[in-house]
């Protein structure tokens, strides 16, 4: 009776022969071109003023592999897509960037305010059925000689056509709708209810 023993020196040369290979893993980053300030500008104090504090992601979602929802209670991994870096830095990095963007935007209509810091509580951060839901809970508070807060509610969605890359264009166009938003409060010092949509 004849035992083969050379099947796994088999495979690797029929690998060899036939060009096996995994598949290859794509990095993808939520963090934007950095912006390259112009020689005639320089940090408004709109921008010094109002920091980026504790930022807080979904911990179903704080993986390095892309997630997505399959279903009310199955979730899909990725395992070839995944974050260049940790999404919870992934995520600080691109607020960072979009709020420092969003300021210099609305700098000349920011009168002066005391230093403040944002805290961002992202409560839902879901792809599912072709639309990305991001619900976020964010605190914007002011020093002073009384403390003084902004409680703010962003419901968010927009629609993706399902791929990896058109995912993380999602998020970013999302991450940045949300620092609009966070400037805008900031601007108007106008307190937001519970459960409302800030603008």
């Amino acid at each position: 009776m004849m035992v083969c023993r050379y099947l796994p020196a088999v495979a690797a040369l029929a690998c060899m022969v036939t060009g096996c290979r995994s598949a290859s893993v794509h990095l993808y980053t939520l963090v934007d071109s950095p912006i390259v300030p112009s020689s005639s500008s320089s940090q408004s104090p709109a921008q010094e003023r109002l920091a980026l504090g504790t930022v807080r992601i979904p911990r179903a979602m704080d993986r390095k592999e892309l997630v997505v929802r399959k279903s009310s209670g199955e979730l899909a991994i990725l395992e070839n897509d995944n974050w260049a870096a940790p999404l919870g830095d992934e995520t600080r990095r691109a607020l960072a960037s979009d709020l420092r963007r969003a300021l210099r935007a609305q700098a000349q209509d920011l009168p002066p305010q005391p230093p403040g810091t944002v805290a961002v509580d992202i409560r839902r951060w879901e792809v599912i059925e072709g639309r990305v839901y991001l619900e976020v809970d964010w605190r914007l508070s002011r020093e002073g000689e009384a403390l003084r807060e902004l409680r703010c509610e962003s419901n968010l969605v927009a629609s993706t056509s399902g791929t990896a890359f058109d995912i993380v264009r999602v998020d970013q166009q999302l991450l940045a709708q949300l620092a609009n938003a966070i400037a805008h409060a900031a601007r108007l010092e106008r307190a937001c209810s519970p459960g409302v949509t800030a603008p």
